[in-house]
């Protein structure tokens, strides 16, 4: 009994063309490689994501841009490794795996040049950050709360 491996081909043709159609990104020093690294790994021992991990706005532009490096580079790697791959089992796997990196690029797609960024500061777009802070709690700091000097009579 042998696979058909044909439809696994057009889905790796298909990620492979998304991947192609993305910005390409600018080189990313050793560095920050490394901490895009960590800040994947937390997020799956976690189980979240960039949008649910993050706590202000500075954290989740970081995350964003660490999910979108580290799953670019995956899938890139994973698109080699299948082309190269002679058996099917195994390529049926990589393929897979291809997908869903795909898939998680797709729920956060990448911005290197930050025109996005640039777009919401001017009110022309609206990202998922904004619906986040626009349904968070006010903030309970006493800094900007009415002083209690209490009532004299």
């Amino acid at each position: 009994m042998t696979v058909d491996i044909r439809p696994y081909y057009a889905q790796m043709n298909e990620c492979k063309k998304y991947l192609d159609s993305l910005q390409k990104r600018k080189k990313t020093s050793a560095k920050t490689q490394r901490e895009y690294m960590t800040d994947v790994n937390r997020m799956h021992q976690n189980g979240t994501d960039p949008l649910t991990a993050c706590t202000s706005k500075n954290t989740y532009y970081k995350y964003r841009a660490a999910w979108n490096f580290t799953y670019t580079q995956l899938a890139n790697d994973l698109h080699k490794e299948a082309s190269a791959e002679t058996d099917k089992a195994l390529k049926i796997v990589l393929i897979d795996e291809l997908c869903r990196c795909v898939t998680a690029l797709k729920r956060f797609p990448p911005d290197p040049d930050g025109l996005n960024f640039k777009l919401e500061a001017k009110g022309l777009y609206s990202s998922d950050w904004q619906t986040i802070k626009d349904q968070a709690p006010p903030s309970k700091s006493k800094k900007y709360g009415s002083p209690d000097f209490g009532v004299i009579a």
